[in-house]
């Protein structure tokens, strides 16, 4: 059996899957601040009367790296920054302590000037002196040679307890970009390994011991112990699990418009003739730009428990969500519970519903039905103008990465797919919005556990070769070695494809589902004179995301 668990950043929902069917799923609230409390007792209810030994794998998303970043609750952390010419140094200060020291590496791997011993001395007594345990090693052009961050990382294994270097987050030639993650990734690392440490601790204490995964923002698996060297990759994973999700109760082949309106916010995904889309650069948050390799989504700040106030006599949806919906014992008036009202049924704290709802009413001159009509179009209107604002940048070509539009075509949904606890209430007025039917698939209200659950795992790698200086190297595994001259595309393509086989099988794929794929090459000639005096290749290949072979059977579940 499968184990799927979706930490978000309202409910937590976990499920079973035998056989490619659903046997159990639960969902509970996060109560307070204590989240693993809720994880704890989501998962004792779910492994009621279950044959523990038959649980073979964990998969799970998690808001914790996505958290960290947007409310700031980053590690003290140190970065070492060898920038070389033509930077300002401005743009660099964004940790407590940076350090820039001397030297650079050139476009072409040489290292033209190395470093001064003195500004190690300095730096290693600055470490000292703040207590600082965390570290980041970035050097420019280490891509291409990482020689630098490798001598540095020597230096300073003995003086802190983690240590990011640059070349390893990607083999991606964009300095600004690649310093960006490497300042996240060494930002969040304590605070990860806390949660993995909880997370053991709480599947230890109830007995499960198989193997822990955690879905990436490519929607790929990775081993939690993995996840440890490069958390940054966990960034988005909410989202991925829901696309994820999505993807296997649909298996629509056709442009679609997907959502997933959760208490807190609502996830935007398209699909291209069934194929998700990539983002072009790399995820960018809290304006960080970085390279990590995402899904492309868009998230608004508007959900189910979104709050419903007034605003200079103008009713406002959100963006805070200040607790749980009247309806389940909140304190303030709700999206859901509008929702609620507009059934005309009879449900759990009506009276203060209407209550709440009358003095809003009042002040705008509307009945309560009309004023619940208004703010349920108004939640419509919000998703239409961010749904429209994204295809316009999609089908301008700024965003996304998938062949088809590359080659020109246009993105048109035909359908919509909702997942989501409200998703049903919203299902004849999307439909009316946007003129296409909307599909809410079985299982809905746990896609994001069903997607984590599914998930296979991914990765991907970059290469540089130089046949002028007989250089090739792949960052990510910080491989490094001589070529020949006459060294080929097809050769380069084979070994690259071989090193990807090994990292995937490593990471606990099944060399039976793998999909490997170029999805980048380029190769130019580079003349001296007039003369070819070798090859420059660029080439990228991953293990396409997708979902297990499990998902074929999914919606009978």
């Amino acid at each position: 059996m499968i184990l799927g668990l979706d930490m978000g950043g309202t409910n937590v929902d976990a499920l079973l899957i035998k056989d490619g069917k659903i046997v159990k799923k639960v969902t509970k609230e996060i109560e307070s601040d204590d989240a693993f409390k809720t994880i704890f007792t989501t998962i004792e209810s779910l492994i009621k009367a279950v044959d523990l030994k038959k649980i073979t794998t964990i998969n799970l998303s998690t808001t914790i790296a996505t958290n960290a970043i947007l409310l700031n609750k980053l590690a003290n952390i140190a970065l070492i920054v060898q920038t070389g010419p033509g930077l300002t140094k401005e743009y660099f200060k964004v940790a407590a302590k940076t350090f820039f020291i001397s030297g650079y590496t050139d476009h072409r791997g040489e290292v033209t000037k190395d470093y001064q011993k003195e500004e190690i001395e300095t730096i290693k007594k600055e470490l000292k002196k703040n207590n600082i345990t965390n570290l980041a090693i970035v050097s420019k052009f280490s891509t291409r040679n990482n020689s630098t961050e490798m001598n540095l990382k020597n230096i300073f294994k003995r003086d802190v307890e983690n240590i990011t270097l640059g070349h390893q987050m990607s083999g991606k030639l964009n300095f600004p970009r690649r310093f960006k993650t490497s300042y996240l990734n060494a930002s969040i690392k304590p605070l990860f390994k806390k949660f993995y440490d909880n997370i053991l601790t709480a599947f230890e204490g109830l007995g499960i011991t198989c193997p822990l995964n955690i879905l990436k923002a490519d929607g790929g698996i990775i081993p939690l112990k993995e996840a440890l060297k490069l958390p940054v990759e966990s960034i988005f994973s909410g989202p991925s699990a829901s696309l994820m999700g999505m993807l296997a109760l649909s298996k629509t082949k056709k442009d679609a418009l997907l959502l997933d309106i959760g208490g807190t916010t609502t996830d935007i995904f398209f699909l291209k003739k069934g194929e998700p889309l990539f983002l072009r650069a790399g995820i960018e948050i809290k304006g960080n730009k970085t390279l990590i390799r995402a899904l492309y989504s868009k998230s608004l700040p508007l959900g189910g428990d979104s709050l419903i106030k007034m605003v200079k006599n103008e009713v406002k949806i959100g963006p805070e969500r200040l607790d749980k919906a009247l309806v389940f014992g909140g304190k303030y008036l709700t999206v859901t519970d509008i929702l609620f009202y507009l059934t005309k049924k009879t449900f759990p704290y009506r009276s203060l519903v209407v209550k709440e709802l009358a003095k809003l009413s009042v002040s705008l001159k509307l009945t309560n039905d009309d004023l619940a009509e208004l703010i349920k179009a108004k939640f419509l209107s919000k998703i239409k103008k961010a749904v429209n604002l994204e295809l316009s940048l999609i089908n301008n070509k700024l965003v996304y990465k998938i062949a088809e539009l590359l080659k020109g075509e246009t993105l048109v949904p035909e359908e919509m797919i909702v997942v989501g606890a409200p998703a049903r209430s919203f299902k004849k007025g999307l439909e009316e919005s946007f003129k296409i039917p909307v599909i809410i698939p079985p299982n809905y209200e746990v896609a994001n556990a069903l997607g984590a659950a599914l998930a296979k795992p991914t990765t991907a790698l970059s290469m540089l070769v130089n046949t002028k200086r007989r250089k090739m190297s792949i960052p990510e595994l910080s491989i490094y070695r001589n070529v020949d001259f006459n060294y080929s595309l097809k050769e380069a393509k084979r070994y690259l494809l071989k090193e990807l086989l090994k990292e995937a099988l490593r990471l606990g794929a099944d060399k039976e589902d793998l999909e490997l794929e170029i999805i980048e090459e380029e190769q130019f000639n580079m003349v001296e004179g007039f003369y070819t005096s070798g090859k420059n290749m660029r080439l990228k290949a991953q293990v396409k995301p997708g979902l297990r072979k499990e998902s074929e059977f999914i919606n009978v579940g």
